[in-house]
């Protein structure tokens, strides 16, 4: 595999890569820590654009999903109830597909 294909922002690159972001985002809000916690947040909403304009519906609709979740955690009465526990469970597994080389 050539160097410009391990590069490539393919949708699980782009989903591993949101699960990192989220993770970023529920720990920084566990902590209180609001000004990088809305950074985190502004940076998942921006791969979930990407994902939502260049992936299939399969990884755009679960990218926006995230994207409610995202906007609700940030609301100032929150609906969803999700932990770093719950989004390192989802993306854990899309993690290690991109390590391994599975497509």
């Amino acid at each position: 595999m050539n160097q410009s294909t391990q590069n490539a922002r393919t949708p699980l690159f782009l989903m591993a890569n949101l699960g990192s972001e989220l993770t970023r985002f529920f720990r920084d809000k566990e902590k209180g820590e609001r000004e990088k916690m809305n950074q985190s947040a502004k940076r998942a909403l921006g791969i979930i654009d990407s994902l939502s304009a260049t992936s299939s519906a399969g990884y755009s609709r679960e990218a926006k999903i995230w994207g409610d979740v995202v906007k609700d955690a940030t609301s100032d009465s929150p609906q969803y109830h999700v932990s770093i526990k719950n989004v390192e469970g989802y993306f854990l597994p899309l993690a290690s597909r991109l390590l391994s080389g599975v497509k």
